[in-house]
């Protein structure tokens, strides 16, 4: 509007101007060019119209361009009013197009939070200072800190030696970074550790600036135990495999070409595992010739047939030689065809060598058991023969020595009792000598004859009651000489596998033995008790009598051999042979211990089986 009145207010005053300046001078000018009046008349109407042409095409000049400014001022404002309605068009489309963007984001972020906070895995968000800003559920329940206690505070899940972990893990998701699946541990609320996979990203703004943290953490605890338990179970399987002194090994049926053999192949055989997998004839082609046709047919048949079977047959080594396997076969089907063949060879070289041994030795040994069992025969024979005699001899010395010596006694007797007073005291010594001299020849020969009779007789081993053989014993031993003080000592239920005929002969003669030597002690002290050695029962018989020097322990248990004179104590040297022989025939074995003046023990074993 403003504009319009400048131009028809500059318009107006060119006119003006053109019109005073045309009246004026024209006038002046044509006083002073025209003298006549009638011209000037004439010339007055001529520039009346002259004026009024040149005005009116002035003004037809000025309206024109104007109107041209004008026209394109209205067509200039028609385009921009057009290009207004466009920018207002395409303004609301974009509006409604934001309204739509912003309602689908407003979907999403709604997702997205219902992600957050429904999602089975721990998702943590953190600020670029690393105070937790977010912390859903799951996260809740598996480190046990509620959201109210966490946010803005710093991330509490870290071990101490895990702090210079996160820090570079920070910096690296501040950087951009995008870190998957990382195996780490993660603390809970009560200090329990958890086996957790992490994965952490950056957060960015619309501009794409980093302003945070997002982890999503996974509880992988029962996971590592499974794997590190599948592991364990694996590492065991391989030392199985190798701790098999065989060849562990597998095939596929269809191809027949190993997919598997164990470390040993190479040990035993000489041929590295490849070499066994790259052939589906390895196995074929190192069989000895005279065993291929055989074997390879009886593997085919009965594994065609879904039947685990054994071959035993030579196979050559890389060294040359033939080594004898015995080779345990399974196999292995799918939807009811033979898939894999699995088994164990079993180097038996050794045992096939010891078999041919065993062959010709069994040849050898029936040649020679039969000639053993002829001199045997022989033997036996002369044995009882022997016996025969033997016995006829001691009953030829029990009947024909004792009636002699019996005589001798009678008769020393009788001069004693008659005669006694008319002998001086050296002839009384003489015929109390040879009395006892008598009576000891009849204990040796009964002490003998006890002595055949133990290594003649057949032994009746059963369950024996020592301790109460042993109190009977003494009991006896007691009556005898009543007038003695002795102390017995006799542990309780001390039983022995054995004949009790013979064990009570083993233990009047050590009892008695122990009574004997403990004849000068004022207080006597005798025990009887055993224990155990090494899984053996030892018996024993102790007493605190004279003793005797441990040099001399070699003669202690040979017939005859006496290591005190009979002055001391009496005895034939016959009683330790017996009590030895016994043990003996009884698998066992003596043996004693002992010190001049300090007692004397006993020790014998009982395996419980006869000779």
């Amino acid at each position: 509007m403003e504009r319009a009145f400048k131009i028809s207010l500059k318009i107006t005053v060119i006119y003006i101007l053109v019109g005073a300046v045309w009246i004026l001078f024209s006038d002046e000018l044509l006083a002073y060019l025209v003298q006549d009046v009638r011209t000037i008349k004439l010339v007055s109407i001529s520039k009346g119209w002259f004026f009024v042409a040149a005005t009116g095409l002035m003004l037809y000049f000025l309206v024109r361009r104007h109107m041209l400014l004008l026209i394109r001022s209205e067509t200039a404002v028609r385009e921009r009013n057009r290009e207004l309605a466009r920018t207002e068009e395409e303004l609301r489309r974009q509006i409604v197009e934001q309204q739509k963007t912003e309602a689908k984001l407003h979907g999403a972020n709604q997702r997205l939070r219902t992600l957050f906070h429904t999602s089975p895995l721990a998702i943590v968000a953190l600020d670029p200072g690393g105070r937790v800003t977010q912390w859903n559920k799951a996260a809740q329940s598996l480190f046990g800190w509620t959201a109210e206690e966490i946010k803005g505070s710093p991330y509490p899940l870290l071990p101490e030696w895990s702090l210079e972990e996160q820090r570079q893990f920070m910096e690296k998701t501040l950087r951009g970074e995008v870190s998957n699946d990382i195996q780490v541990r993660r603390k809970k609320k009560n200090g329990e550790l958890l086996d957790v996979s992490l994965s952490i990203a950056p957060t960015r703004d619309a501009d794409g600036a980093v302003t945070g943290i997002m982890a999503i953490l996974a509880d992988i605890t029962e996971r590592r135990k499974a794997e590190e338990a599948s592991q364990a179970s694996k590492q065991l399987y391989v030392e199985l495999v190798d701790s098999i002194d065989g060849i562990v090994w597998e095939l596929d049926y269809k191809t027949f070409c190993f997919t598997f053999v164990s470390k040993r192949a190479e040990e035993l055989l000489g041929y590295p595992a490849e070499e066994w997998l790259k052939s589906s004839s390895f196995w074929q082609d190192h069989l000895h010739p005279a065993d291929r046709d055989g074997t390879v047919r009886l593997c085919l048949a009965a594994s065609d047939q879904g039947k685990n079977h054994e071959l035993v047959y030579r196979f050559l080594a890389a060294n040359g030689d033939y080594v004898w396997l015995r080779d345990i076969v399974t196999v292995s089907t799918e939807k009811g065809h033979v898939a894999k063949l699995r088994g164990v060879m079993f180097d038996i070289t050794t045992q096939k060598i010891a078999a041919e041994a065993l062959l010709a030795s069994e040849e050898r040994y029936r040649s020679l058991n039969a000639e053993l069992e002829k001199r045997v025969m022989e033997r036996t024979a002369q044995l009882e023969e022997a016996n025969r005699e033997l016995e006829s001899f001691s009953y030829s010395v029990s009947h024909d020595l004792r009636a002699p010596l019996r005589h001798i006694e009678g008769f020393s007797q009788l001069l004693l009792e008659d005669y006694g007073k008319q002998l001086d005291e050296e002839g009384q010594s003489h015929l109390l000598r040879l009395k006892r001299a008598s009576q000891r020849m009849s204990q040796l020969i009964d002490d003998l004859l006890e002595l055949s009779r133990v290594t003649r007789s057949e032994l009746n081993c059963q369950a024996t009651n020592l301790s109460r053989m042993a109190h009977l014993v003494l009991l006896e031993l007691g009556q005898s000489q009543p007038e003695r003080k002795v102390k017995w000592e006799i542990a309780e239920d001390v039983m022995a596998d054995g004949d009790a005929r013979l064990l009570r002969v083993v233990m009047e003669n050590l009892l008695g033995n122990a009574w004997k030597y403990t004849a000068r002690n004022e207080e006597a002290i005798i025990e009887f008790g055993s224990y155990m050695d090494r899984g053996a029962a030892i018996y024993y018989v102790r007493d605190n009598g004279a003793g005797f020097d441990m040099k001399y322990a070699d003669k202690l248990f040979a017939p005859f051999q006496r290591l005190h004179r009979t002055e001391e104590f009496e005895g034939t040297g016959i009683g330790l042979a017996t009590v030895k022989r016994i043990v003996g025939r009884h698998g066992g074995r003596i043996w004693a211990e002992s010190a001049p003046e300090a007692g004397a023990t006993f020790y014998f074993t009982l395996s419980g089986v006869g000779e």
